[in-house]
């Protein structure tokens, strides 16, 4: 499952990545709810993708880098 809100932070390198592979077709979506702010012009969407190719495991290392959050994302596979 991936948990996404579109279109948010794709001016980064590794999230423009992500989002580039939910919209491949190898994920079906899920669910999809509404999020608000304080300012209720910044209405926005949250979607849940379903993985429709599971990989198998590798035993290789992926990180996903999140510069804004200082930090990583990191898996063995």
């Amino acid at each position: 499952m991936i948990v996404i809100q579109p279109n948010f932070w794709t001016d980064q390198p590794s999230v423009a990545a992500l989002q580039r592979m939910v919209d491949s077709g190898r994920f079906m979506l899920a669910a999809q709810f509404s999020i608000t702010s304080e300012d209720p012009s910044r209405l926005a969407v949250i979607r849940v993708y379903r993985n429709l190719e599971p990989t198998a495991r590798t035993g290789k290392d992926l990180e996903i880098k999140l510069p804004p959050l200082r930090g990583a994302i990191s898996r063995r596979l």
